[in-house]
């Protein structure tokens, strides 16, 4: 019996002792869960820190690019309204170069109807009328008055963009 309580309190022993090196690995794991979890909740923590940081940027920017927005907008209507005012002074001055061009046309043909009627009336010995049997050409008086009035109407916008 001795013998038996012998190997009894041995077994015993053994297994005190892998209990006891089975409780030290079972320590050992919870530390390093422990650590790990630790670990995994700082990094969750810095990351939502960064999102957050990251989202506030993004807001503010969205209202940056907001309030440019709403300054595009205001520049381009205050545009477009200074060119509808230029495009309608243009617009006049344009009518009232036309009706210049207009009575110049009006007074050039005035004065040649006068000079073709006094060439009409003018015959020379050999019975030519004219300048030396020269007739009147429409067509080269009408392009010279049209030249005439263009240098005019260009002269006058040189003019007024130097004022």
């Amino acid at each position: 019996m001795d013998k038996e309580a012998e190997q009894v309190r041995e077994s015993k022993a053994e297994s005190e002792s892998r209990i006891h090196k089975l409780e030290k690995k079972i320590m050992a794991l919870e530390a390093r869960g422990s650590i790990q979890n630790s670990q995994r909740i700082k990094v969750e923590g810095e990351s939502k820190a960064i999102i957050d940081k990251k989202d506030s940027e993004v807001r503010r920017l969205k209202k940056c690019i907001e309030e440019l927005d709403s300054v595009v907008l205001k520049n381009s209507v205050r545009n477009v309204k200074e060119t509808e005012h230029k495009m309608g002074q243009l617009h006049k001055e344009l009518e009232a170069s036309e009706q210049m061009i207009s009575g110049l046309k009006e007074k050039v043909a005035e004065v040649v109807n006068r000079e073709a009627l006094v060439m009409d009336r003018v015959i020379s010995k050999d019975r030519e009328k004219g300048l030396m049997g020269l007739k009147l050409q429409w067509p080269v008086v009408a392009a010279s008055v049209g030249a005439i009035a263009t240098v005019a109407v260009v002269g006058y916008f040189h003019y007024e963009n130097q004022l």
